[in-house]
């Protein structure tokens, strides 16, 4: 009898830690974790001859090494002539309101009009770093520095569901909104440097960014996830607002660009965008997805209490009582 209870509460055991680690696994499904980041430089192809540096994020864990670390594993070098040449160059860190480390890097050298360069970095998730992206670019004639840049104007009025962040569990989710991709008109002064901006929006004068999932970044440096110089706009026409984004009605969109290494800051033509939820299609979802995820990890999150405390101690009870049992049988013997 005991041998039997033994057995089906010790399965009963196995069970239940399978399906609290299940559901606990499933709540946790999107836990963004600081991974090895690819490496990125700006310029990715061409630069005017006198531009003051670039951008540079290394390939990282999460701690990222000395300066000086890094500078003995930074080149810049010329492609042209009989060799390779090495341009000495200076490293610091730039202060970014994103996640990803960047470095602004500067020739202590004069550039050469119509020269090639190549810049390389090293992968630091290796102990020791080993060799990492090695990118080219071409130094351009010399160009001034750029005073206007430009005006804006809609490119699209996307009309299919909107992926964006969640933290309801969920890396992302899809939702109705009025959406509008809005592209820069760049002017000719600015064209030289384009390569070299670095972009941000602003709607009705606050900074404007859009995230895809709460587990990735806001697109490469520099610009957004809609390419260098667009940036998508949307209304969000969920109830209660809960993707985020605009309310319905008109507002006001600019850029700014902002040269590295430098204190040129422009702006482009201001651009009035009207959003409307009235012809909005709603956003078709399955029973399972309105389940809510927080839901699901407190199920799972109270099935790992119950399995390690009273599954574990039902356990041990019966343990207890098969050894007290066959000391009896032995007495009795």
């Amino acid at each position: 009898m005991v041998d039997r209870r033994f057995k089906i509460i010790s399965g009963a055991v196995l069970a239940l830690t399978c399906l609290s680690v299940g559901l606990h696994q499933r709540a946790e499904a999107c836990s963004p974790v600081m991974e090895c980041f690819g490496e990125e430089f700006l310029p990715r192809y061409q630069a005017p001859a006198n531009f003051e540096g670039g951008y540079w994020i290394p390939t990282l864990e999460q701690l990222a090494p000395t300066i000086t670390t890094l500078q003995e594993q930074f080149r810049l070098t010329r492609l042209d002539g009989e060799k390779e040449v090495d341009i000495p160059v200076s490293l610091e860190k730039f202060e970014s309101d994103t996640y990803q480390t960047t470095y602004f890097w500067k020739p202590l050298e004069a550039l050469e009009p119509g020269a090639t360069y190549r810049v390389r970095g090293a992968n630091f998730c290796e102990d020791p770093p080993e060799p990492g992206m090695e990118h080219v670019f071409k130094a351009t004639e010399p160009a001034a520095l750029p005073e206007t840049l430009g005006r804006l104007r809609v490119d699209q009025r996307p009309d299919q569901p909107l992926e964006v962040d969640t933290t309801s569990g969920s890396c992302s989710w899809e939702i109705a909104a009025d959406q509008a991709l809005v592209a820069l008109l760049p002017s000719d002064e600015v064209l030289p440097w384009w390569e070299l901006l670095i972009f941000t929006t602003y709607v009705d004068g606050e900074r404007w960014e859009y995230f895809r999932s709460i587990a990735g970044t806001g697109g490469p440096v520099g610009e957004g996830l809609s390419g260098r110089g667009r940036a998508l706009i949307y209304a969000g026409c969920e109830e209660d607002n809960q993707g985020g984004g605009l309310s319905e009605g008109t507002h006001t969109v600019q850029m700014k660009a902002h040269l590295p290494g430098s204190e040129v800051e422009i702006w482009s033509e201001s651009l009035e965008v009207d959003f409307s939820c009235d012809d909005v299609w709603p956003v078709y979802r399955e029973n399972e997805d309105y389940i809510s995820l927080h839901w699901k990890e407190l199920v799972g999150s109270w099935l790992v209490v119950f399995v390690l405390g009273g599954g574990l101690a039902g356990v041990f009870m019966l343990i207890w009582m098969y050894v007290r049992k066959r000391r009896r049988s032995k007495e009795r013997v």
